[in-house]
């Protein structure tokens, strides 16, 4: 016999070849940014679509004393991460938000805000 089948009384013997594994699905082109973070009394939420290479990042803030308005700001490129930290070592957090521009030319920048003595945010 010509073929490489294994052979019982003479015939050939069907054999069972595992079917070829699905290939992994793949993971969507932009995951939306969403985490809570908090110090010192005060709490940020922050979230982005990163739908695009341009997107809106989103701020809300609780625990301030006077303005817990939610602060919303145009990003060109996704949002990669957050930290809250308080640098200024002037008891009142601040949020830090990184983004990470589109493209091959790609570049980092960040988005701050100050919690005012615990009263209200302001762009740093």
């Amino acid at each position: 016999m010509a073929c490489d089948l294994p052979v019982q009384s003479g015939k050939p013997v069907a054999v069972s070849v595992p079917a070829p594994a699905a290939p992994p699905a793949t993971a969507p082109q932009h995951a939306g940014f969403d985490q809570t973070l908090s110090l010192q009394g005060v709490t940020f939420h922050v979230s982005s679509a990163n739908a695009g290479s341009i997107n809106r990042l989103r701020i809300e803030p609780k625990g301030l004393k006077v303005d817990n308005a939610i602060i919303e700001q145009e990003i060109d490129g996704t949002v990669t991460m957050a930290e809250v930290a308080d640098l200024n070592v002037d008891g009142s957090p601040e949020v830090y938000v990184y983004v990470t521009s589109a493209g091959s030319g790609s570049h980092g920048s960040l988005a701050a805000y100050a919690a005012n003595k615990g009263r209200s945010l302001s762009a740093i």
